[in-house]
């Protein structure tokens, strides 16, 4: 944001108080604070030692992530959840655990909200945003290094260890 959303000046960089920086229209004092954009990751569980992967042409020949989508206005993250799924796999799931979230230092603007789903209906077929889906062995091998998907999926691989499967 550059201009003043109630008067059209240009907006000024201001800390403020508490060290959170706001942007300050000096002429009609309208403040405009840059919060992070709501967004989930979804890791997909499909029995006991399979999680869905999805990949983009836009990444390196190889890599794969996992399901993420923004938040929309409205829209509960639970709900976003499993929306983003459908979208990107055609598959139903339901929302086993909220995983935690993150502002990865890669990306300040986004704040990812983490999320394990297993699959309760539907046949996998890439959607949108996805131009390849797979159902494969939990693995981070074909994952971004020091990705959010890689945190989570080593959590996931710790917690099966722990608890001996989904």
């Amino acid at each position: 944001m550059k201009y003043c959303g109630q008067c059209g000046e240009l907006l000024l960089l201001n800390q403020g108080n508490r060290n959170r920086a706001k942007m300050i229209c000096p002429n009609c004092k309208w403040k405009w604070y840059s919060n992070p954009v709501p967004i989930v990751v979804v890791l997909v569980s499909a029995g006991k030692d399979n999680i869905v992967y999805v990949r983009q042409n836009q990444y390196p020949k190889g890599v794969w992530s996992l399901v993420s989508g923004y938040v929309n206005r409205g829209e509960s993250a639970e709900a976003a959840a499993v929306r983003e799924v459908r979208e990107e796999t055609g598959l139903d799931t339901k929302v086993e655990k909220f995983m935690g979230s993150i502002v990865s230092n890669n990306a300040p603007d986004d704040i990812y909200l983490m999320f394990h789903c297993k699959v309760i209906d539907g046949k996998l077929k890439a959607g949108d945003d996805a131009d390849e889906v797979k159902i494969a062995p939990v693995s981070i091998d074909e994952l971004v290094t020091n990705s959010v998907a890689e945190k989570m999926v080593i959590d996931f691989q710790n917690e099966l260890k722990y608890t001996g499967g989904v």
